[in-house]
C-alpha cells in the first residue's frame, strides 16, 4: 500500500489523464509565470476578492510574488 502522500501523489499523476485540456484552461490559469498575473486580472479582476494560487511541487517563492505584485 501507499502511505497518505504516496496516495495523494497517484492522485494528482492520474489527474492528468481524467481531466482534459480544456476543462483545465476553463478552470485554471495554465501559463508562464510572467503571465499568470496579467491572466488573473483578465479573467477573475472584475469579480474575485480573494484568489489563492496552488502547486503541486515545490515553488521559488519569489514566483509568488512575482504573480502577487501584478494582481495587487
Amino acid at each position: 500500500g501507499h502511505d497518505r502522500h504516496g496516495v495523494q501523489q497517484v492522485v494528482v499523476d492520474e489527474m492528468g489523464t481524467l481531466v482534459h485540456d480544456d476543462l483545465l484552461h476553463a478552470m485554471a490559469i495554465v501559463a508562464p509565470v510572467d503571465e499568470v498575473g496579467p491572466l488573473v486580472l483578465e479573467r477573475w479582476g472584475d469579480v474575485a476578492t480573494s484568489i489563492s494560487f496552488y502547486a503541486p511541487y515545490d515553488v521559488d517563492p519569489t514566483i509568488w510574488e512575482t504573480v502577487a505584485a501584478v494582481v495587487r
